[in-house]
């Protein structure tokens, strides 16, 4: 339908700018305060510029349904130059057009409209002949209690059936069958394409082993090919934010064309004692009556199974207890399958995590560069892009400068992309879809995207290079070469068995550059650094020190390749004869069981630094833990020397070599460190830059007024 037909047919202007086929989807609380109805013409209008478009009501989307705001299609997207993923913003006032009815589809054109909704929810509001999918089947609704345009669905609304999971159809051969939810099921052996799981990119050898060890089990349980089977343990998904959990789980009840229920906690909550347990029991009783299977997925399960003995009420310690009961297999069907999602796996009480409950747990991470370049490639497929700009080899080398980033981190980058892209347009004053993205919009996105990683995990890519640190460099070199022969032992001799050292030990004084040494040696290798202060990992609390170590271990599995660097570890790791309580020593165990031989520490680097390497247990420094030791002392003269030349090159000065050389003997004599060079140098800078006018050079006064005794020297 053209504009002007549309102006017409609701006898509009012709001057507004778009029409939306698809709907405008409102919740029902405003549709209530503007004594409107589903399905009725609204149109809205941008305050700033006066755009507008039109389109018909279409409910939200429950989880909207509290709160104003417009639900936003693509097509509004595009026109309103709106770059969030969620499509969503807060209410714009809307205008109802005049006239009420909306034009009837024909009935190939309504056939041809997709589900309105993803898949039913408990409370979805649907209109009579809404089209929904229920995992891989797809219904339209016939009939609605008393008769109402439009309700809440339930299970005794009654819905026309169809074969799933394949969506590209939403008719029934057999037009008389009316089934409840309760019944929806194909009835047939299915067969899997994995048309959604496949479209989950950077998780590859994750999805192979959910195929391998879930999917297909769980495929030949409902297609009837064991008789008598045992129900299936759970699958546990932990990991970061926005790396796929929920997606995964998602696409596996979609492309087994099964009844899914996605529960968390404020699903369950309730003021009355008893009645959480008895409202998850519920949901897995509703699931047990699919007849086609189910999938039942608790997002963040650590909000449902924290340790029990950290928990102060006695109902959320019954509350762990039934779902304890409720995730043992033997306690539901077979054809029923539990998913579970969680951040850390070390949040849960342990007798979730034991096998039984949850036979497959799998650690998903950030993807590695190649994933990185598939996730990159699927979300810039989706606009318009230069490709002589944004090549294949531009692509890969974004990827590459992405370390750490998730899922979701890099879907942001895409669409701050597109941000830059149609800001680019307007300062052109060209239509944004003929104008197509090129690199530089997404080097401006890039530069603009924080990770995930560096926000909520203090993981960050590392910045220091080798060359500058003078007098350091064999020793980066040495954590080098180890680190390679971990990473690629291909590029070694394979006759002979070699065990990589992976713990580093760096000891010295103060100031002279241990942690420098480590970030370079993660820039060197191009892997995340993440930087733990021991001290502040350490706790008054009992179990509080063991807890964070154990999720520091966790948190760099997940991220690895990865160099984890502990400053001050004697304050978690001192003699545990002089330590100063008893579970002050449990911080020393839980690190020899993290650098035990049953660990799965491939892939990581650790570099601990301390200044009182004597005060350091002596089994943490065996071989396997931090077995090799590495003085880093306080810079000899030559370094000394490179190290001021370097720093001087940012500074206008008038210093001849010989003077130079005089001032670098004087820091020598004066037993500086490589730090108390540095701030030296910025003191110098800081009076410049006060003091001086641009183009004024610092002389030798200023250098000497400025040194002051050095504290080591003091």
């Amino acid at each position: 339908m053209n504009q002007e037909n549309v102006a017409k047919e609701f006898s509009l202007p012709v001057e507004f700018d778009n029409y939306i086929e698809g709907g405008i989807a409102l919740p029902p609380k405003i549709v209530l305060e503007f004594k409107t109805q589903y399905q009725k013409v609204i149109s809205i209008q941008r305050p700033n510029d006066k755009l507008s478009v039109i389109g018909r009501i279409i409910p939200a989307p429950a989880k909207y349904h509290d709160r104003s705001v417009v639900v936003l299609p693509e097509e509004w997207k595009e026109a309103y130059n709106f770059s969030s993923s969620s499509a969503l913003c807060k209410l714009i006032e809307p205008s109802f057009a005049k006239k009420v009815q909306f034009k009837v589809l024909d009935e190939d054109e309504s056939d041809s409209l997709p589900p309105l909704t993803e898949r039913i929810k408990d409370k979805s509001v649907i209109f009579k002949g809404h089209y929904i999918r229920n995992g891989g089947n797809i219904c339209k609704v016939l009939s609605i209690d008393n008769d109402r345009s439009q309700a809440i669905i339930t299970e005794q609304t009654l819905l026309k059936f169809g074969n799933g999971p394949d969506a590209e159809q939403y008719y029934l051969d057999d037009e008389n069958r009316e089934e409840s939810i309760e019944d929806i099921t194909t009835g047939e052996k299915r067969e899997l394409t994995f048309k959604n799981l496949h479209k989950v990119k950077g998780v590859d050898d994750t999805i192979q082993r959910l195929k391998n060890e879930v999917v297909y089990p769980f495929l030949d349980i409902l297609n009837g090919e064991e008789s008598n089977p045992d129900p299936m343990g759970g699958v546990l998904l932990y990991g970061p934010p926005g790396c796929g959990k929920t997606e995964i789980a998602t696409s596996i009840a979609e492309d087994l064309g099964v009844y899914f229920d996605s529960i968390q906690i404020g699903d369950l909550a309730s003021k009355w004692a008893h009645q959480f347990g008895k409202n998850l029991k519920a949901r897995f009783d509703k699931a047990a009556k699919a007849k086609g299977g189910a999938i039942i997925f608790l997002d963040e399960l650590d909000a449902f199974a924290g340790h029990r003995s950290e928990m102060n009420h006695a109902h959320d310690r019954e509350n762990v207890n039934v779902l304890l009961q409720l995730l043992d297999p033997k306690n539901r069907p077979p054809n029923v399958l539990v998913f579970a999602a969680t951040n850390y796996l070390s949040s849960l009480d342990t007798a979730v995590t034991r096998s039984g409950r949850f036979d497959t747990k799998i650690g998903i991470g950030p993807p590695d560069e190649t994933g990185r370049a598939a996730i990159l490639r699927t979300k810039l497929n989706k606009y318009s892009v230069d490709s002589s700009s944004i090549t294949e080899g531009f692509v890969k080398d974004i990827a590459r400068k992405t370390i750490g980033y998730v899922g979701s981190d890099l879907n942001t980058l895409v669409e701050k992309t597109k941000t830059y892209q149609k800001a680019r347009a307007r300062k052109q004053e060209t239509n944004t879809s003929s104008l197509p993205m090129i690199k530089e919009d997404l080097l401006n996105a890039l530069q603009a995207v924080t990770p995930l990683c560096e926000t909520e995990m203090n993981i960050e890519r590392p910045s220091v290079k080798k060359e500058d640190l003078p007098g350091s460099e064999g020793f980066v070199d040495q954590i080098c070469a180890e680190a390679e022969l971990m990473f690629h032992p291909e590029r070694f001799r394979t006759d002979i068995e070699v065990k990589p050292n992976q713990a580093f030990l760096l000891y010295g004084p103060p100031g002279t550059g241990k942690t420098s040494i480590a970030n370079a040696v993660a820039n060197e290798l191009n892997i995340l650094f993440k930087v733990v202060n021991a001290g502040e990992n350490k706790s008054q609390w009992i179990g509080e020190t063991v807890k964070n170590i154990n999720k520091l271990f966790e948190n760099a599995r997940l991220f690895r390749p990865i160099l984890v660097f502990i400053d001050e570890i004697d304050s978690i790791a001192q003699t545990r004869n002089s330590a100063e309580s008893s579970h002050a020593s449990d911080s020393i165990n839980t690190l020899l069981t993290q650098f035990g031989d049953s660990a799965d520490n491939e892939n990581i680097i650790f570099v601990a630094a301390t200044n009182r390497k004597d005060m350091i247990d002596p089994a943490l420094l065996r071989p396997g833990r931090f077995g090799t030791n590495i003085e880093v002392e306080r810079p000899e003269l030559p370094n000394i020397k490179k190290q001021l030349k370097q720093q001087l090159e940012e500074i206008p000065h008038q210093l001849t070599e010989t003077q130079i050389d005089s001032l670098a003997n004087l820091l020598y004599q004066q037993k500086r460190t490589q730090a108390e060079i540095s701030d030296y140098i910025n003191s110098i800078k800081r009076h410049l830059v006060f003091h001086t006018a641009d183009g004024d050079k610092a002389d030798q006064n200023l250098f000497k007024n400025i040194l002051s005794p050095s504290p080591t020297e003091s």
